[in-house]
């Protein structure tokens, strides 16, 4: 069976172990004798509420319910209840008229509490006909383009700021798993395989920027998950067994971008003791601990039985320099992707699974309403790496279909929802008579408080005809104040509003505090007549302003800065740009100030911890937040020709220059990715002397008017060796030699 376009979705999974357990013999329905009294027949009945605005009262668009013989509805809520925002429970009593030969019964339905609306709509087709389902889309929250599967072997690139289709790239063979980028090198990594029989799994590499491929390389097997650790740029991959075995213990795989020659694989760990659940469940990996959370469930008799049992999410050691390196250290049960990671909060937040063993599957008997489990990721808790909190956002029956957040305005997203049967070979919702209770909304939670802040109805073209199938998505767009939801095949992007606050008062003060403004922050020096401050979320690229080369913002954050107050000196404006989860991408961030017909840079300070981005302007006007896009020299200040003693401490110094000139400075990152020994091309983590050079940063001195890594050479062998590293924002990794006696 190959894994591309014949992969099956959990619901073909579950007919085939359904029918692996299920005996051959069948079993036929006696005839009635002369004495069998006639059962009763059972109504059909219909009912598809129709989404209540919060406040309204309930009425006859919600209390609908319809049956195919006579008889009457007994409805609980009763009319003219009203609702807070959120997803009920209706219930009703049908009593037939003919209650001989038909059935009294009791149904339920769904409803939507919304607040909120569509915005606007992208039409966007994606073919069906050659694929079974689509990999789940990647954001580049830098420029807001969006990668998402066009058909089986083409990419397309949609801009998000304007709606526009920027090209699709074709990437000679078949896509086949969800994708993963490099945002620091500007890397998506796309796994693919042949048309040949057998098919061969490959990684496409493409450029970001440009859509070009830039590396096609072969791997050992096919792979079941891809994540990049921004930390070192490394993409680590999880696979299937070498023959194919859905069910069989998953491997561990790295693959080095900086290695020469091109991208290497290497093997981690053949057997992680845990079994994949295919790519509908992308991982996650968390930069601060250095942890990879994927799902999966302990099945690895490569046999169907009790297949999934146990689905859990299970934490991998990726620090290389722990002895737990490329093992599983953690498992959470009944926690699964899609995963998304609060770094300011020290959370994750997962759907929760519903699904306890392979009965549960096949009946579709959750016993638990639909809820987001909130794990703590912070290494220093006693409570690290299990569910602290589970918050409820759906009736029992339904699920989390995906989470994204917007970090600077403290929201987290879900889409929820219900098909209402698991056993169906629909391709979604979409059906002519959909299934009682069906429904779909898309919900925002209060990230301090938890609570719900809104609810918006979904039709059911959003849903798949399982919880987390292969294509769906949905991405946070916090400058542009946008939630964007990537349904089915053949249906179009839908947008929809999250409106922040625009205006803000500003009072009259020789010291006025930091007036804030969505994620926007605004600092007067003093401020002698009182006003507002208002902020406009904009297009930059749409302005006429001329922009230097260093600097790309297509795509990027914009906003109109104005005030009523009247002030004096300059102004500090800030930005949250927490949304920008890669170190590297974030550390190319520039403030762009309109001035004089030109965007102009200004020195930006830059806090990755907070998300914050800030810079002092001499007036209010349009704002635009760039992408450095320079590219370095570096001048090493030891003497690469002499070698230092093994055990030892080396001190790697050097300058960073831009067109001849020193730019080292505290304000600029330079971070080690890795070293190898040039003549093995063995790889090693990178080990500073005690805790001189945190996060593998290197420290600038003043004194060197440079940066400074303090090496512990301690159990490395004699020979050449070298140090890869980035600067910056700038796209390339860096390289430097020393050598070790």
């Amino acid at each position: 069976m190959r894994l591309g376009r014949g992969r099956m979705s959990r619901v073909a999974l579950a007919s085939v172990a359904l029918a692996a357990l299920l005996s051959g013999e069948r079993i036929r329905a006696k005839a009635p004798g002369p004495e069998a009294v006639r059962p009763q027949i059972v109504p059909t009945v219909s009912w598809a509420p129709l989404p209540l605005q919060a406040g309204s009262p309930l009425g006859a668009a919600q209390l609908d319910a319809s049956a195919n013989v006579a008889g009457t509805f007994l409805y609980s809520p009763s009319p003219g209840t009203v609702f807070d925002l959120g997803i009920y429970t209706l219930n009703a009593t049908f009593t037939p008229d003919d209650q001989v030969t038909y059935e009294a019964l009791s149904t339920t339905a769904t409803l939507v509490v919304y607040s909120g609306s569509v915005t606007s709509t992208i039409g966007f087709d994606r073919s069906s006909d050659d694929i079974v389902s689509g990999t789940r889309p990647l954001l580049d929250p830098a420029t807001n383009r969006l990668f998402v599967e066009e058909s089986a072997s083409t990419l397309r690139v949609v801009n998000l700021s304007t709606g526009s289709v920027v090209r699709d790239i074709d990437m000679g063979v078949d896509i086949y798993l969800h994708m993963a980028a490099d945002f620091g090198r500007r890397w998506l990594y796309v796994p693919a395989e042949t048309d040949s029989i057998p098919s061969e799994p490959r990684l496409q590499i493409v450029d970001l920027d440009s859509g070009e491929l830039v590396h096609s390389i072969s791997l050992p097997a096919f792979p079941s998950s891809v994540a990049v650790d921004p930390n070192t740029g490394w993409l680590f991959m999880t696979t299937f067994r070498p023959d194919h075995n859905f069910f069989g213990p998953e491997a561990l795989y790295v693959v080095d971008p900086t290695a020469p020659g091109g991208p290497q694989v290497t093997l981690v760990q053949s057997n992680l003791g845990i079994a994949p659940v295919w790519d509908c469940y992308p991982p996650a990996i968390d930069p601060a601990s250095k942890l990879l959370y994927l799902t999966a469930h302990d099945n690895t008799t490569g046999t169907l039985t009790g297949w999934y049992n146990s689905l859990s999410t299970h934490v991998v050691d990726i620090d290389g320099t722990h002895a737990s390196y490329g093992t599983v250290v953690a498992t959470i049960p009944y926690a699964t992707a899609p995963y998304v990671i609060d770094r300011q909060h020290h959370t994750i937040y997962a759907a929760t699974s519903l699904i306890r063993s392979l009965p549960d599957l096949i009946e579709n008997s959750p016993n638990e309403p639909a809820s987001v489990s909130v794990i703590d990721a912070d290494p220093a808790s006693p409570q690290v790496n299990t569910v602290i909190q589970k918050i409820p956002v759906a009736p029992l029956g339904s699920f989390v279909i995906n989470l994204a957040l917007n970090p600077a305005r403290g929201l987290l997203y879900a889409v929820v929802g219900s098909c209402n049967q698991f056993l169906s070979y629909d391709d979604d919702c979409r059906v002519a008579q959909p299934y009682p209770g069906a429904f779909g909304a898309l919900l925002s939670v209060d990230l301090a408080s938890r609570a719900l802040a809104s609810t918006r109805p979904l039709d059911l073209s959003f849903l798949p005809y399982i919880n987390a199938d292969n294509d769906q998505g949905m991405v946070a767009l916090p400058a542009l104040d946008r939630v964007v939801t990537i349904p089915g095949f053949n249906h179009p992007l839908k947008f929809f509003s999250d409106p922040q606050p625009s205006t803000a008062p500003v009072p009259a003060s020789t010291s006025a505090p930091p007036v804030t403004v969505g994620i926007t922050s605004v600092d007067f020096d003093a401020v002698t007549q009182g006003g507002t401050v208002q902020v406009q979320a904009i297009d930059p690229a749409s302005l006429d302003l001329t922009l230097p080369g260093q600097f790309a913002i297509n795509g990027g954050a914009g906003f109109e800065v104005s005030t009523t107050a009247t002030f004096t000196g300059s102004v500090g404006i800030c930005f949250n740009m927490a949304s920008v989860t890669d170190p590297d991408q974030f550390a190319a961030l520039t403030i762009l100030h309109g001035e004089g017909g030109a965007w102009v840079p200004y020195a930006t300070t830059r806090n990755f911890d907070t998300g914050m981005i800030c810079a002092t302007v001499p007036s209010l006007s349009p704002f635009a937040v760039g992408r450095l896009n320079t590219t370095y020299q570096v001048q090493i200040q030891y003497d690469a020709t002499k070698a230092f003693k093994g055990g030892s401490t080396a001190p790697v110094k050097l300058q960073v220059l831009s067109g001849g000139v020193n730019v080292s400075s505290p304000a600029m990152t330079v971070n080690a990715k890795g070293l190898r020994q040039v003549s093995s091309s063995a790889n090693f983590f990178l080990q500073d002397a005690g805790n001189a050079n945190p996060d593998n940063n290197f420290r600038y001195d003043a004194n060197l008017h440079g940066y400074i890594f303090n090496l512990t050479t301690k159990g490395l062998a004699a020979g050449t060796y070298e140090m890869v590293f980035t600067i910056g924002g700038d796209r390339s990794y860096h390289t430097l030699q020393l050598q070790v006696r």
